[in-house]
C-alpha cells in the first residue's frame, strides 16, 4: 500500500480489512482458495500433524500456533476499573515446528511443550518468510 495501515483482519496474506467491517471479512473468508490439505489431530497428550506427499517441493513453514480461545479480566483501576476486558483468541505462543519439502511425513508435538494457558492449536501451511498461508486448521487440545 502507498499509505500505513494497521488492518485488524489479514485474510490469506493478501487483503487487509478494517475490523469493523463485518460484511467484507466474511466475504473475503467464504471465498474458495486453493492450498495444500492435512490432517492433524490430538491422541495420547500429543498433536500429531500429518503432511501428505505433494508434486511441487518448494519449501513450506509449518507453523504451530497455541492460543487460548478466551479469558475475561477485572480492570481494577484507571479510566476503566470496575469493568470487565473480553479478549478473544489470545496467542499464547508460535513456532515454526518443521520446514516441510513435499514429502510425506508425521509430526508430533506434545501437549506438555504448550502453554498452560493455551486450549486451542492452530496449524498454519505458510510460504517462507512470512509468505502466504495456504492451509489451515485448528483443534481443540484442553
Amino acid at each position: 500500500l502507498s499509505t500505513l495501515f494497521t488492518p485488524q483482519a489479514f485474510i490469506d496474506g493478501r487483503l487487509s480489512i478494517v475490523g469493523s467491517n463485518k460484511d467484507a471479512i466474511k466475504r473475503a473468508i467464504n471465498v474458495q482458495q486453493t492450498g495444500v490439505s492435512f490432517q492433524m489431530n490430538v491422541d495420547n497428550d500429543a498433536l500429531s500433524v500429518s503432511l501428505s506427499k505433494r508434486d511441487d517441493h518448494d519449501p513450506l513453514d509449518v507453523m504451530l500456533v497455541a492460543f487460548q480461545d478466551n479469558a475475561s479480566t477485572r480492570i481494577p483501576r484507571g479510566e476503566n476499573a470496575g469493568r470487565t476486558l473480553d479478549e478473544f483468541n489470545i496467542v499464547r505462543s508460535m513456532r515454526r515446528i518443521d520446514i516441510w519439502n513435499g514429502e510425506a511425513r508425521r509430526l508430533d508435538v506434545p501437549i506438555s511443550s504448550l502453554p498452560a494457558d493455551a486450549n486451542r492449536i492452530a496449524v498454519l501451511i505458510q510460504q517462507k518468510d512470512q509468505g502466504q498461508i495456504i492451509g489451515a486448521k485448528q483443534i481443540a487440545i484442553r
